[in-house]
């Protein structure tokens, strides 16, 4: 047993020897400093009031992050190794709403709002949702700053048009965001979120379907559909009870006469759908009964008129001063704005 002990221990001694003459353990190396390449995005998700707790991601042309917003919307996070642009989802009680975060530095500010969900809409021609899943370096060329800057001087014209003030708000992507909570009324881009979701409410569209519109997702030439085709802005405005595509705003009316001056030939009127009246060119007020889906009829002093509506808004019709024996048509265009480079293409004319 005594020479068992004794050369266990001349062996330790051995290893001792040959480790130097140390036996404490080696200290672990120091980590290397993270100077690895980040970007930092921030910003605001409201949608009428403010997203607080929602899950928040992020899918860059190189790295991805995610994150959940603060109480009042707000949220920030970093995404190492990251490069812009990137496209951002946020969960909200409605759907998903996209954003996107663009520029060349290590920082952006990105709200996400359905405004800046309709931007990623028209900036790219597609289903934002569907364009955040499939998004990579190659996408990322849709968000060229001209892209954006072009879909939201569109938007402007569809929103405007529909009586949502915009006036005070720059940008919807980058710009000042104080979103309504319980304690804070919001400042004055989220007055025109509320104005926008009350639009909605009064057209009867849903944010999912205005945003289709949007993106320009048309019904395939081969085949129709009985459903609402009308111009984007349209969407946002009163409708009327009976008729889904009846809508309130301005209507250049057209009523041709032979041998009347062309100037007696039309004017607009100013339609109200929701009250079935109507306020024409020289001040004389109307009102139109229901006769079925998207038809009515209007009897005035010596004359009566039978009126339908297309799908896409237009109203039609004939009217008649000798108890049916003559009848003459009426035609009603929504008046709108359009982007110039809109009306290029092939048209079909009538004369």
């Amino acid at each position: 047993m005594a020479l068992r002990v004794l050369t266990s221990t001349a062996l330790v001694a051995t290893l001792a020897t040959g480790c130097g003459g140390r036996s404490e353990e080696p200290s672990a190396p120091a980590p290397p400093a993270d100077d690895t390449p980040a970007i930092t995005i921030t910003g605001t998700a409201a949608a009428g009031a403010a997203l607080g707790g929602a899950a928040l991601s992020a899918r860059c042309a190189v790295g991805v992050g995610s994150t959940t917003s603060q109480s009042d919307g707000r949220f920030s996070f970093t995404i190492r190794g990251g490069a812009l642009p990137c496209v951002l989802r946020v969960d909200a009680p409605s759907g998903p709403l996209v954003s996107v975060a663009t520029g060349s530095g290590s920082s952006a500010v990105a709200n996400v709002t359905p405004l800046t969900h309709l931007v990623v809409a028209q900036a790219t021609r597609q289903e934002p949702a569907a364009y955040y899943d499939l998004f990579d370096a190659a996408a990322a060329a849709a968000l060229a700053p001209g892209a954006i800057s072009d879909a939201q001087a569109v938007l402007r014209i569809l929103l405007g048009a529909a009586g949502i003030p915009l006036d005070g708000v720059v940008d919807w992507l980058s710009g000042p965001l104080a979103a309504r909570t319980a304690s804070n009324a919001g400042d004055a881009y989220d007055q025109v979120l509320d104005a926008f979701v009350l639009a909605l409410a009064r057209g009867g569209t849903s944010l999912p379907a205005f945003t289709s519109a949007v993106a320009q997702q048309a019904v395939p030439p081969s085949t129709t559909s009985a459903a609402v085709a009308l111009p984007t802005d349209l969407l946002l405005r009163a409708a009327a009870a009976t008729c889904a595509a009846l809508r309130s705003g301005s209507f250049r009316m057209l009523t041709p006469l032979p041998g009347a001056a062309l100037s007696t030939q039309f004017g607009v009127a100013t339609l109200d759908a929701e009250a079935l009246s109507m306020t024409r060119a020289d001040g004389s007020q109307g009102s139109w009964a229901p006769t079925g889906p998207c038809r009515f009829s209007e009897t005035g002093e010596g004359w009566n008129a039978d009126l339908a509506v297309s799908q896409a808004g237009v109203i039609v019709g004939r009217y008649t001063r000798d108890g049916g024996l003559t009848w003459r048509p009426i035609v009603g265009l929504p008046q709108k704005s359009y982007a110039l480079g809109d009306l290029e293409g092939t048209w079909n004319t009538m004369g």
